[in-house]
């Protein structure tokens, strides 16, 4: 029995974006997403529940979400998407089932009229706190800007970035650098970016294994979290047997040049702190010589 078959009575609309969705046209493939819905029956939204979302009827929708699969609750979501004007439905959904946020996510077409819609959509169950316990911000960062980057709407959704990032102070780099398995780590050093523009500390962290970017790196990547303050380890003397010199050269030479910036930034706090403190001696009043 195909698990991936609406039945009769759902919206065949709404439970093909799902199926896409599970199958990797919007998460890069099942294997490679960890927050992928997972479903052991047929998907069912009857129209019952269809009427539901239709009518706004938010109390009896909660009780439908309190037992219902989250296959289920995928396609109460999506339908009220398509509902329009159903945002305290989608916050609920989004609420139960995490994968539902980058569901909405995976189906926004840049190409649309709709899509500003769609972001603003994003931004306001952001608001909403449908992300604030969420058990892998991390991967849902990583996983808005790869599907952004593959559809060139990268920059129009930073702002949305920013959002997820100030309401989780509880927010690390490692959990950045933890998607670096599944995530091209240009798109990782990004937010990574962001993330240090928009106030998180990386300094007095855990060090960094030099096998985090053996096989998923990018230039800039190690300097600048050594720069930010972040312990990069170097790879020891065996890797230079593996066949990865090449990859141990760049990783050490990544950390050079992050110490080196480092170095220079230091330099330079002490030359303008002895400037200071000279000005600050020429401008003190001297002492009038008795006679």
């Amino acid at each position: 029995m195909n698990v991936l078959k609406a039945n009769k009575g759902v919206d065949m609309g709404v439970f093909q974006k799902i199926k896409d969705f599970l199958t990797g046209a919007g998460f890069g493939g099942v294997a490679n997403a960890p927050l992928v819905v997972k479903c052991n029956q047929q998907p069912v939204a009857s129209n019952s529940v269809i009427d539901l979302v239709r009518d706004n009827d938010i109390e009896e929708v909660e009780r439908v979400l309190s037992r219902c699969s989250k296959w289920e609750a995928a396609g109460i979501f999506m339908n009220a998407l398509e509902c329009g004007d159903r945002l305290e439905v989608l916050s609920l959904a989004a609420s139960a089932v995490e994968e539902c946020f980058l569901l909405h996510f995976s189906t926004m077409d840049p190409n649309s009229p709709d899509f500003e819609k769609g972001v603003d959509i994003s931004m306001a169950l952001v608001g909403m706190g449908v992300l604030d316990r969420h058990t892998n911000i991390g991967y849902v960062l990583a996983r808005i800007y790869d599907l952004a980057f593959q559809e060139c709407f990268n920059e129009r959704i930073e702002p949305l970035i920013v959002a997820i990032i100030q309401r989780r102070s509880d927010l690390r780099y490692t959990m950045l650098l933890d998607q670096l398995t599944h995530s091209p780590a240009r798109h990782v050093h990004s937010v990574l970016r962001i993330m240090r523009e928009n106030g998180c500390d990386f300094s007095g962290g855990i060090p960094v294994a030099c096998e985090t970017f053996l096989f998923n790196n990018c230039p800039g990547l190690i300097s600048d979290l050594v720069e930010w303050g972040v312990y990069v380890d170097r790879p020891s003397p065996e890797y230079n047997g593996k066949g990865l010199c090449r990859v141990v050269a760049s990783i050490n030479s990544e950390v050079d040049e992050g110490e080196r910036r480092i170095a220079e930034r230091e330099a330079t706090n002490i030359n303008t702190a002895l400037a200071d403190a000279g000005q600050t001696q020429d401008d003190a009043p001297k002492q009038k010589r008795r006679m």
